[in-house]
């Protein structure tokens, strides 16, 4: 098993913000990571599942049914989230490089 080492890494920043698009970036980097890896691709296969069978769930779910609708529809969403927080977190993290390439240029 590979151990997590992280080391101190002393960055001068030449500005707050230049320090915020670097923590920025880094999550984004840190979420792409997670995103890519065995265990993020077995949680967001789990979460596209989840979907997939909701959807079925509910065209079998009677129109009188809202209570049983409803909580369907709060599970997909929950899915959802999840996949979409990590999606944002990559692309703020993309746009923060980005801007930080920018300042320094």
């Amino acid at each position: 098993m590979k151990e997590n080492s992280f080391e101190e890494i002393s960055i001068e920043f030449a500005s707050k913000k230049e320090e915020e698009l670097y923590a920025f970036a880094m999550v984004g980097e840190r979420a792409r990571d997670f995103f890519t890896s065995e265990i993020g691709r077995y949680i967001i296969g789990r979460a596209a599942d989840e979907i997939e069978e909701v959807k079925e769930q509910l065209l079998k779910t009677p129109t009188w049914n809202k209570r049983k609708i409803n909580r369907l529809q709060q599970q997909a969403k929950a899915a959802q989230a999840g996949i979409r927080w990590l999606q944002e977190a990559i692309s703020e993290g993309d746009y923060a490089h980005e801007a930080l390439l920018q300042m320094r240029e």
